[in-house]
């Protein structure tokens, strides 16, 4: 992975922007618990956490993080020196961003307290009306999956699932302290697996097969159960494809209550367009 820096006058303001909105309302933080840290400016571990995964975190990606954030740490502190905060772009570009930071806030708060969702009958009746813009264009596998941090766990779930069904085994292994993650009724396209291992085996699998403990990941193996595969042309039942369509449904209505959201605050606010 490359490390690029632009020299671009415009790019260098907008890098250092976010940092002096973090750092004018961000909390004190606890400068013993640090991984990173320029002249009072600190990265700590909370922070690293917050943006990553970190128990799945290549070693590399972490190193290249830590170098691109001290790297725009010296610049912006360079940049202070250099009386930037003081530059008519500058301060024009903090304002927009401070606006879209706002408006972006906004938005979340809105769609959350609306709690937006789609029930059965528009769920059916959005399938039944668009039916044909669900055709596969790729063969595409229905399945349940659950991962560990090591095989011989991974060997006991799949046995345990073999014997007594995988409902009641993912109830049995619901709070594994080696567990890493489970999903039901996934459904994606062959082209969509992250492990050529995990596809290749899914693909020779018969519905309601279960497969053995995969290596699917550094300390993580899979264990998948398939409950059904569909080919490219077909039309997949509501079933395997409910969250696309659910998705589709809530993105419509989130759109149309922004929209008459905005509408209202238009007959709040004193608006003049000069042409």
């Amino acid at each position: 992975m490359k490390r690029l820096i632009s020299l671009n006058k415009k790019n260098i303001v907008l890098c250092l922007i976010f940092p002096l909105l973090l750092t004018s309302c961000g909390e004190k933080k606890d400068k013993t618990e640090f991984i990173a840290k320029v002249n009072d400016s600190y990265l700590t571990k909370k922070d690293f956490a917050a943006a990553f995964d970190t128990t799945k975190l290549e070693s590399s990606f972490k190193a290249e993080y830590l170098r691109n954030w001290v790297d725009r740490e010296v610049l912006y502190q360079e940049a202070l020196k250099d009386n930037i905060e003081n530059d008519d772009e500058f301060k024009r570009l903090l304002e927009e961003s401070k606006k879209e930071l706002a408006k972006s806030f906004l938005i979340k708060k809105l769609l959350n307290n609306a709690n937006i969702s789609a029930n059965q009958k528009e769920l059916e009746k959005y399938y039944q009306d668009n039916k044909t813009d669900f055709v596969l264009f790729f063969d595409a596998y229905l399945f349940n999956i659950i991962k560990f941090k090591n095989e011989d766990k991974a060997i006991q779930f799949r046995n345990s699932a073999v014997e007594i069904g995988w409902n009641k085994a993912e109830v049995a292994f619901s709070n594994d302290q080696d567990k890493l993650s489970q999903n039901d009724n996934l459904f994606l396209y062959t082209h969509q697996f992250q492990s050529a291992d995990l596809s290749n085996v899914i693909q020779e699998l018969n519905p309601g097969e279960i497969s053995i403990a995969i290596a699917t990941g550094a300390k993580e193996y899979s264990v998948v159960q398939l409950s059904a595969k569909y080919f490219a042309n077909d039309i997949p039942p509501l079933a395997a494809i409910r969250g696309e369509v659910e998705k589709r449904i809530v993105d419509k209505k989130k759109h149309e209550f922004l929209q008459n959201h905005i509408k209202e605050l238009y007959a709040k606010y004193k608006i003049e367009i000069k042409n």
